[in-house]
């Protein structure tokens, strides 16, 4: 579709809203409904003539529909942006949320190990954790070091001094 065809089709589409526009105040004569404040501009126009008023009356009115509708669509659009704003920010502040989860997570495991008397080590990649007895791991999640930590809580190996003896740091 060529633009001087979207702009044909656009044209045609106004003037059968304007033609929709022009019936509804028509039936609102006839029906007696008449908007003080535009018949009152429309009489100040035609300088009191009254068939000349009617006629200013009707192009106001027109209008006055016309203008209707752009508010209501403008509304529209503001409550539609507010929605959507509203709606990123709590995505922001849950995102924020899980990241303090994560980091008391991460914080709550480091402390764990550590009073466990492991070396806990923050990277790149993740985490480096120095085991009591030497041994290392590389964990890359806070999930997978809170869990780390955990199954550490309940059965850390004793640590033995020099003739075998356990001791606890």
């Amino acid at each position: 579709m060529s633009i001087f065809d979207k702009f044909k089709t656009q044209s045609i589409g106004a003037r059968l809203i304007e033609e929709k526009l022009y019936e509804v105040v028509a039936n609102e004569l006839q029906n007696g409904v008449r908007r003080n404040g535009l018949w009152a501009k429309a009489l100040a126009k035609s300088q009191g003539d009254e068939s000349k008023a009617k006629a200013l009356y009707i192009s106001y009115r027109v209008q006055s529909l016309k203008d209707e509708s752009e508010i209501s669509e403008a509304r529209k659009e503001h409550e539609l942006e507010e929605s959507r704003r509203i709606h990123q920010e709590q995505q922001y502040q849950e995102q924020k949320k899980k990241e303090r989860e994560v980091n008391q997570k991460s914080e709550d495991a480091e402390q764990i190990l550590k009073e466990k008397g492991y070396g806990v080590t923050k990277r790149n990649f993740g985490w480096l954790i120095i085991e009591p007895l030497g041994g290392t791991q590389k964990i890359l999640t806070a999930d997978d070091l809170y869990q780390f930590a955990i199954s550490r809580e309940s059965h850390s190996p004793k640590k033995r001094g020099a003739f075998g003896e356990p001791y606890d740091w």
